[in-house]
């Protein structure tokens, strides 16, 4: 039992945690881009660009996230050899190539990537139809463009409004990092699956991991439960958590203890 957890585990599965957090921040970044340009083109007045946003979020969240991170890795080599000799080739002269393959990593970034994108499209299309149209035409009463409106008017109330579900998806994407593992990303997944091999103890390496990816999901919770509060006037004028633990560790003696 002396071998159960050596340094060198400890530090593999310190390393696969960090390496599943700069997976899912990475990821979830560009989920966030692409969720905001989807949803803008599922608003879009024109009939094509709105067909368009609503096939892709429908194709990524009718698809399970493990069939489309094996489709980014194991299929992309054989479509980026076609647009080489295809397209780019043809153009360019050769000049321009794709790479022959995506690295495990970024094949698991592109792949959650987009699939995370198409769920925060449509969280992001529902929090700004969420807004009252009278809000809007009133703006637009007093003379506010287009841009104005959107900016002072729909956004902040909108952002209130999206905070819980980007919270839900962002603990929700830190634990799909996992299935990374199936293409050899050494994440926090592979890492316990490695130690195990080493040490034979199942039980107590799962548990390990399981409390790891805990104490992540904890963390962003909080995280998340802050933003709701700062993002919301009336939560803020209440006091912010910090204040009020700041507060709650003062005696009654302490007040005009300057003095």
């Amino acid at each position: 039992m002396g071998n159960v957890v050596t340094p060198a585990i400890l530090h593999a599965l310190l390393k696969g945690a960090v390496l599943s957090v700069e997976l899912s921040l990475l990821t979830y970044g560009l989920a966030l881009v692409i969720g905001l340009i989807a949803a803008l083109m599922r608003r879009s007045r024109a009939l094509v660009v709105r067909g368009l946003a609503r096939f892709y979020i429908e194709l990524f969240r009718g698809t399970p996230a493990l069939v489309q991170i094996f489709f980014a890795y194991f299929a992309t080599p054989q479509i980026f050899a076609w647009l080489n000799h295809s397209v780019l080739g043809p153009l360019s002269g050769g000049s321009v190539q794709l790479p022959p393959h995506l690295s495990p990593f970024g094949a698991a970034v592109l792949a959650l990537s987009l699939g995370y994108g198409a769920y925060l499209a449509e969280v992001i299309r529902a929090g700004i139809e969420s807004i009252h149209k009278g809000q809007v035409e009133a703006a637009a009463s007093l003379g506010l463009g287009g841009g104005d409106i959107m900016r002072f008017v729909v956004i902040p109330p909108a952002i209130r409004l999206m905070i819980p579900p980007f919270g839900n998806y962002a603990l929700a994407l830190l634990k799909d990092s996992s299935l990374a593992s199936t293409i050899s990303v050494v994440e926090l997944t592979l890492s316990t699956e490695r130690a195990i091999s080493y040490n034979y103890q199942p039980a107590m390496m799962w548990a390990a991991a399981a409390v790891i990816y805990l104490a992540l999901s904890i963390v962003g919770s909080f995280l998340f439960s802050y933003l709701e509060v700062v993002a919301d006037p009336i939560r803020r004028r209440r006091g912010r958590p910090a204040a009020r633990l700041a507060t709650a560790g003062e005696g009654p003696g302490d007040e005009g203890g300057s003095e």
